[in-house]
C-alpha cells in the first residue's frame, strides 16, 4: 500500500471518459542497463551539492505538497506515487507525501502551477522541461526537434555537464532541481489522416502545451498550432474544435485519445524530459540529512521513470493499435523532409540561448 496520500478533485470532468484503476507501483525492478544509469545518477547528485545551502530546521514530521499534470496511470502519476513511496522508506516516515495529479491545485494550468512552486504554494513539482524553459529558454535545448537520436544519447545529455549546470540554474527561479526523469519520445495524433510528410500535417489543427518550442515547431511544419491546457483537450478533440494533439504515448493511452483520435503518427519528434523540482525556502529550511535521502528518492524515482517510458515503447503502439488506430511508423529517411523544415527552428533558439549550448547538446544527442 502506498504511502502518499493521492489528492482529488471535488468535481469530475464530465466530457473526458473515466480512468482505469491505477497501474500497481510496486515491484518495479530497473534492468541491468537502468542500474547503471542510476549509478551515473547518483554520480550527478553528489556532484550537485555544489549547489545546496546547509541550514537546519525542526526534524518534526514534514508534509510535501507534490503536484503534477498526469492521472494516476501516466508516467507523472506514477513517478509521483513511487516518490512518495521511496521518500517515506528513506526517512522512516519523517516526510510524507501529499499528492495533487492533474495539476488540480492550479486548474490543470502549468503555468499558474510553476508560479505556486516559486512561491512556495506547492512544495514540489514533476514538470517538463519546457514549461521551465518559460522561466529560462535555456530548458528548450532538450527538446529541440530531433536534436535527441535516441534515449540514451538523450541519457548522455542530462546526466551530463549541461544537464548538471541546468538544474544548478533553477536555484536563481527560487526552485532547486534534483533529477531528471523521461516522460518518453513525443508523437502526434489526428482525426483527418495519415501523416507521413510535412504536407500532411498542413493546415491541421494541432494542440500543442504552454511554450513557445512548440508552436514554433508545428508553425514551422504549416500547421495551426493551437496553445491549450491539457485538461481542455479531449473534449476540443471531442466537439471537433482541434484536429489533434502530440504527446508521448502513455499520455496518450492513458488519456483514451484513441477513443477521439485515428490517426497516430511515430515521429520521435521531441524527446520529453521531465524534472522534480522543490520551491527553495522549502527545500533550504531541511536539515541535510533529509535533503540527502530526498535526492536518492529523487535519483531512483526518475530511473524507474525512465525505465517505464522504454517499456512504454514496447507495449503501447500494440495497445493503441488493438484500440484501432492508424499506426505509422516513420523510419529515418521518413523523418528526414521533418528534420530540414523544422531547422529555422534551431535559429531562433541560437538566437535565445546562444550558439555554444545548442552545439553542446546537438554534439551529444545527434553524435555531431
Amino acid at each position: 500500500m502506498s504511502d502518499a496520500v493521492i489528492m482529488t478533485k471535488q468535481k469530475k470532468n464530465l466530457s473526458k471518459p473515466e480512468t482505469r484503476a491505477p497501474i500497481k507501483q510496486s515491484g518495479i525492478a530497473p534492468s541491468k542497463k537502468l542500474r547503471s544509469l542510476l549509478a551515473i545518477s547518483v554520480a550527478l547528485a553528489l556532484g550537485l551539492l555544489a549547489c545546496n545551502h546547509t541550514t537546519t530546521m525542526s526534524t518534526a514530521p514534514v508534509v510535501v505538497r507534490l503536484t503534477h499534470v498526469g492521472n494516476p496511470q501516466t508516467n507523472f502519476g506514477r513517478a509521483a506515487i513511487r516518490f512518495a513511496e521511496l521518500t517515506t522508506a528513506k526517512t522512516n516516515g519523517q516526510v510524507r507525501m501529499e499528492v495533487f495529479p492533474e495539476l488540480s491545485l492550479s486548474g490543470g494550468d502549468n503555468l499558474a502551477a510553476l508560479k505556486k512552486l516559486q512561491e512556495g504554494e506547492v512544495d514540489a513539482t514533476l514538470h517538463s522541461n519546457l514549461i521551465y524553459a518559460n522561466l529560462d529558454p535555456r530548458f528548450e535545448v532538450f527538446s529541440l526537434p530531433y536534436v535527441m537520436t535516441s534515449r540514451q544519447a538523450a541519457y548522455r545529455v542530462v546526466d551530463g555537464d549541461v544537464g548538471n549546470e541546468l538544474l544548478c540554474l533553477m536555484k536563481q527561479y527560487n526552485i532547486i532541481g534534483l533529477a531528471y526523469g523521461e516522460n518518453g519520445f513525443r508523437q502526434v495524433t489526428n482525426s483527418k489522416r495519415p501523416v507521413a510528410r510535412p504536407d500532411d500535417i498542413q493546415g491541421l489543427r494541432i494542440r500543442v502545451p504552454e511554450t513557445k518550442l512548440y508552436l514554433d515547431t508545428m508553425k514551422a511544419l504549416g500547421a495551426d498550432a493551437q496553445v491549450m491546457t491539457f485538461n481542455q483537450v479531449y473534449a476540443a478533440l471531442q466537439r471537433g474544435e482541434l484536429d489533434g494533439q502530440e504527446n508521448p504515448l502513455s499520455i496518450i493511452y492513458s488519456s483514451e485519445l484513441y477513443k477521439v483520435q485515428k490517426y497516430l503518427t511515430v515521429w520521435d519528434y521531441s524527446w520529453d524530459t521531465v524534472v522534480l523540482g522543490f520551491n527553495r525556502g522549502f527545500w533550504d529550511r531541511l536539515p541535510q540529512y533529509l535533503k540527502d535521502a530526498l535526492r536518492l528518492a529523487a535519483q531512483e524515482t526518475m530511473i524507474s521513470m525512465r525505465q517505464w517510458a522504454q517499456n512504454d515503447d514496447q507495449s503501447l503502439l500494440e495497445q493503441l493499435r488493438k484500440a484501432g488506430m492508424e499506426v505509422t511508423v516513420l523510419t529515418a529517411a521518413q523523418k528526414q523532409p521533418f528534420i530540414e523544415a523544422t531547422k529555422p527552428v534551431y535559429a531562433a533558439e541560437e538566437a535565445k540561448v546562444g550558439k555554444e549550448l545548442v552545439a553542446r547538446v546537438q554534439k551529444i544527442g545527434r553524435g555531431d
